[in-house]
Order: C-alpha cells, then sequence, then structure tokens
C-alpha cells in the first residue's frame, strides 16, 4: 500500500514539475505496489484457505 502511494505521489509531482521520468518512475512504483499487494493476499490465502461448506 505505501509504494501505490508514493508512486501516486511521485506521479503527481511530476505531472506538475513536466518531468516525464519522475511521472513514469511514478507510475512504476505504482505498479510495483500492486504485485507486491497481490503477491501477500496470494500468500495469506494459500495459508488460510476458506472452508467450503457441504
Amino acid at each position: 500500500m505505501k509504494e501505490k502511494m508514493k508512486g501516486k505521489l511521485e506521479e503527481a509531482k511530476g505531472k506538475l514539475t513536466g518531468d516525464r521520468k519522475t511521472q513514469l518512475k511514478g507510475k512504476a512504483r505504482q505498479m510495483v505496489g500492486g504485485a507486491k499487494q497481490t503477491a501477500k493476499s496470494a500468500a495469506y490465502d494459500a495459508e488460510h484457505p476458506k472452508r467450503s461448506r457441504p
């Protein structure tokens, strides 16, 4: 979650300053944050399987 927020801020900073490189770095950071979040969610689901009802 932190990575996504940092990426949003970095992207906004790039937009405000007109710095395309900073803007793209922010987008990349958001993608990394999303991947980390997905991996953590998958790990949690693997450790805590949902019980199926009969």
